[in-house]
């Protein structure tokens, strides 16, 4: 235990809890908002799993899972979405048209899975190859092309809900969503402090020497 892991691996264990205990309310009580939280809570967990097993010195993730597409930086804007429409709606639905939101995660982890059947050699083939940094550009424009769209579509759902309660009720305060607004902002502040950190390290070549944390 140190001062690097101790914070990492409360937050990791809580976060997967947390999103544990929700999946199990929400499918008990049939509560959709629920399940999407709980999506939420795995997804924030596993943004910090390499640095958590990193700083640890465990390195099962890059021996025996080296690879395995274990990042989910594709689907959580579009899960954040989701979820917000499932606290304003209460009888929102999931829809197969809801999956599209999905696709370029889906190819991400097509993509991966491929790679990390295929064994150790070709991954580090695959690692070695030109093309792969042109891919990570590609990966990273479409990232942040997700999380503009999507935190825009979550505003903008914000604010017509809003518009829409003040047509409809006297006292806007009872109901009042302004969690969800500062929730957004809340999110879209942490993916830019994570990738500005991100791109510090990029450019000045800040390694962690604690362990093999991945982005």
């Amino acid at each position: 235990m140190s001062i690097y892991t101790s914070p990492l691996q409360f937050g990791y264990f809580f976060a997967l809890l947390f999103a544990l205990l929700l999946l199990i309310r929400g499918t008990r009580e049939e509560r959709l908002s629920d399940k999407l939280l709980a999506a939420v809570m795995f997804l924030l967990g596993m943004e910090i799993q390499d640095y958590t097993f990193g700083f640890a010195g465990i390195n099962f993730l890059w021996d025996q899972m080296e690879g395995f597409p274990r990042h989910f930086n594709l689907a959580f804007a579009p899960t954040i979405y989701l979820y917000l429409k499932s606290q304003i709606n209460k009888d929102f639905k999931l829809k197969k048209a809801d999956l599209w939101y999905y696709l370029p995660y889906g190819i991400y982890f097509l993509v991966s899975i491929f790679i990390f059947l295929q064994g150790k050699e070709t991954i580090h083939r695959w690692y070695n190859t030109p093309f792969l940094q042109f891919l990570s550009w590609v990966e990273t424009i479409a990232i942040w092309a997700s999380y503009i769209y999507f935190f825009y579509q979550s505003l903008k759902l914000y604010n017509h809900f809003r518009s829409w309660t003040e047509t409809q009720f006297s006292d806007t305060e009872i109901i009042s969503f302004d969690w969800l607004r500062n929730f957004i902002y809340l999110i879209i502040t942490a993916e830019i402090f994570k990738y500005s950190w991100q791109l510090a390290d990029y450019i000045i070549d800040i390694g962690p020497e604690g362990g093999k944390g991945g982005g």
